[in-house]
């Protein structure tokens, strides 16, 4: 079930995206193709491919491990362990986000998702094939320990998986002061921004009040990024030279005579 569940969740964000930045583009002169529009078709497929596979991981692998113990946790309503895994995973997201940004070996994993130069729903499945395995691994194994049931997990996370491509969209929506609690896709469009004061800012994948709370938010509202992408750095063009640029990026990091944890002008 969790695994339909992820594949028609896709398609019908991907669909409703496509209707909503037709409707409130934050930048209406950006073309609905891109010319590298493509590439992020491909990953896209990747994605879908590598959700339900990982969905399906966590699920059999749940049941096939020894039950946790029983908690106070176990013992809540689910609608309240829902909330509590929603919140947790995001916090936990929140900082594997930020350690990808300001830790050298990590960033060539996570620059080919800011790499594109203009934002839409479907670079948000622009991403190396090692980030969404770190992602759940380090999410769902601590999740795990704390006494959250599998399938639980397993149902919860393609949601904010399929959430992203909302957050990534063309669009103007803010939210209102709602957008202090929940991130939007006006907020997160901040986040791939490569003018200098929004350089690492808006990790929050889901509930904004995360980077407010610890000094990362920005978010001048009623005004639009003049650029995104990578600053100071550039990636080669196509899928294989995306797969191999991480493991190139950290040859050169240890290669650097001084190895320094931050990547000055490097992240976006």
């Amino acid at each position: 079930m969790e695994l339909v569940i992820t594949f028609i969740g896709f398609i019908a964000m991907g669909a409703a995206c496509t209707l909503l930045e037709r409707t409130w583009p934050a930048d209406a002169a950006q073309p609905r193709w891109r010319s590298d529009s493509w590439i992020d078709a491909f990953y896209l497929g990747l994605r879908v491919f590598l959700s339900i596979a990982l969905t399906l991981i966590t699920v059999v692998t749940g049941r096939s491990l020894i039950a946790p113990a029983d908690t106070f946790l176990t013992r809540q309503p689910v609608w309240l362990q829902a909330i509590e895994v929603l919140l947790l995973s995001d916090l936990i997201s929140y900082w594997i986000h930020r350690l990808l940004h300001v830790y050298g070996p990590l960033w060539g994993v996570h620059a080919i998702h800011h790499s594109a130069h203009q934002i839409d729903w479907l670079v948000a499945s622009r991403n190396h094939p090692l980030e969404p395995l770190l992602f759940k691994v380090l999410m769902n194994y601590p999740l795990y320990l704390l006494g959250f049931s599998p399938t639980l997990l397993g149902s919860l996370m393609p949601g904010v998986a399929t959430y992203s491509l909302l957050l990534h969209a063309n669009m103007s929506w803010g939210y209102g002061p709602v957008g202090y609690i929940i991130a939007s896709p006006a907020f997160h469009r901040w986040h791939h921004s490569s003018e200098i004061q929004a350089l690492d800012k808006n990790y929050a994948q889901l509930f904004s009040f995360y980077d407010y709370l610890f000094g990362t938010a920005y978010f001048p509202r009623g005004i639009n990024s003049k650029s995104y992408g990578l600053l100071n750095e550039s990636l080669p063009v196509g899928i294989w030279s995306h797969f191999s640029y991480p493991f190139l990026d950290l040859v050169g990091w240890l290669r650097r005579p001084h190895r320094g944890s931050n990547i000055p002008g490097g992240s976006t």
